[in-house]
């Protein structure tokens, strides 16, 4: 009972944030969201190259 009450006084706060966030997420631009993450994946392939050429 004593977790319970704890969970929910530690969880419950954060609902709140993430009914922000959603809101903040659902005024972005999808042609800049699109480009942020065509940019994380380029970084992300660009790193893992020079560490498969290592062999």
């Amino acid at each position: 009972m004593i977790l319970l009450g704890l969970g929910v006084y530690l969880f419950l706060p954060q609902f709140a944030r993430i009914e922000h966030a959603l809101r903040v997420v659902s005024t972005l631009s999808i042609p800049l969201v699109a480009l942020a993450i065509g940019a994380q994946v380029a970084s992300y392939l660009g790193s893992g190259h020079p560490v498969k050429d290592r062999d």
